[in-house]
């Protein structure tokens, strides 16, 4: 009888050698725990009930993730939990960066913005945090390059890669809640240089074919409850953005008043490499393009 019970015993607890076994393979056990015990700290820094707790969280996801994602394989690690929470975990198409962003939401309804940025320079990973300090700046947005300590804080949700004169840069389509009146999404780019990092803005933003100034980034204000089309379509690899307008005739013309029309604008990426803005999108099909000869359509 004994006999029988040391044998059960002994099979009772194979599974779990072996499943220890496979996942000290892997190198990922210290992550995974690490993700676990960070999931709850990132829901807090939207829940908690003051903003003295909401700051305290969103520091101490800031200081846990930024060790862990200097980890050396921490690059190999997906996140999958993590990008399921609070926190948006954005990679490349190409394999070369991904994005960790994620926002503070005060009690005034103002955002402050968090994130770190791991990308590949030459054979080895790189990872620089990235600091919303963007309202202490003057207010050159739209016409300037920032690096990672004035960084233009946003929710990223889309990266798409592009080359322009010869040049590697990535498209970043970001969330920025703005204040309690209004939102605010962000077009901007990113490269990385070998030397200082990387570099968000480039002058690649040309409101038509024939601006000659083109701006540094673009940026769509809206109504704080409006919700807007502003994102990448693969095929046929052009940027949608909804048209707005004054919510009322009489609406003041302002940020906090401004909603979808029902119609969009788009850009198109042009033979120089240059974003173009070119207004009322027509015949397009969301996720399923179609090309129109009408006025509007995208151009070949």
């Amino acid at each position: 009888m004994l006999r029988v019970f040391v044998f059960l015993l002994l099979v009772s607890l194979l599974p779990d050698q072996l499943f220890a076994a496979k996942t000290d393979t892997t190198g990922f056990a210290a992550f995974t725990q690490a993700e676990r015990e960070l999931i709850p700290v990132a829901k807090s820094f939207i829940n908690a009930r003051s903003d003295a707790q909401r700051r305290q969280a969103a520091n101490l996801v800031y200081e846990r993730l930024g060790k862990l994602l200097a980890e050396p394989n921490s690059w190999n690690y997906p996140f999958d939990s993590l990008r399921l929470s609070t926190i948006s975990v954005l990679s490349a198409p190409d394999g070369n960066c991904r994005f960790f962003t994620w926002n503070l939401i005060l009690k005034s309804g103002d955002h402050k913005y968090y994130g770190y940025v791991q990308y590949r320079q030459r054979k080895e990973w790189i990872l620089s945090p990235l600091l919303d300090t963007l309202r202490l700046q003057p207010k050159d947005l739209l016409d300037s390059e920032f690096d990672p300590e004035r960084w233009p804080g946003a929710l990223y949700y889309q990266i798409q890669p592009f080359r322009s004169k010869r040049q590697q840069y990535y498209l970043l389509l970001g969330y920025d809640g703005g204040t309690a009146r209004y939102n605010r999404k962000i077009m901007d780019v990113v490269r990385f240089d070998p030397i200082a990092g990387p570099v968000f803005g480039a002058p690649l933003f040309r409101r038509n074919p024939k601006d000659y100034e083109p701006q540094y980034r673009w940026v769509v204000d809206c109504a704080d409850q409006a919700v807007i089309t502003f994102r990448f379509e693969p095929d046929p690899g052009i940027v949608v953005l909804s048209e707005l307008h004054r919510a009322f005739e009489d609406s003041p013309d302002e940020a906090s008043f401004r909603v979808p029309s029902g119609d969009y604008h788009y850009f198109a990426q042009d033979k120089k490499g240059y974003w173009v803005f070119y207004p009322l999108l027509a015949d397009f099909s969301f996720g399923k393009a179609r090309r129109s000869g009408r006025r509007g359509s995208v151009p070949d």
